[in-house]
């Protein structure tokens, strides 16, 4: 689960807002983002996280994407 809708939330920003400071034509693909529907890729995630930033919202990669923990229960079993 990603934290990405709280911290556009806290930028004041649409889908769309949001999307056009990435470059990126429409905001369905933030709001696929959002709703785990697609994985961003961590190029996409730096876009996100910078945008963020600019908008005046302090935010990391790790913030905005937290780490799956089911990963690192894989990797210690």
């Amino acid at each position: 689960m990603n934290n990405l809708k709280e911290f556009r939330e806290k930028a004041q920003l649409t889908c769309n807002h949001l999307a056009a400071l990435c470059n990126w034509k429409r905001g369905t693909r933030v709001s696929n983002y959002e709703n785990e529907i697609r994985i961003p890729s961590l190029d996409d995630c730096r876009k996100i996280v910078f945008a963020l930033n600019r908008k005046g919202v302090y935010c990391t990669l790790d913030m905005v994407f937290p780490p799956r923990s089911d990963i690192e229960e894989e990797s210690a079993a």
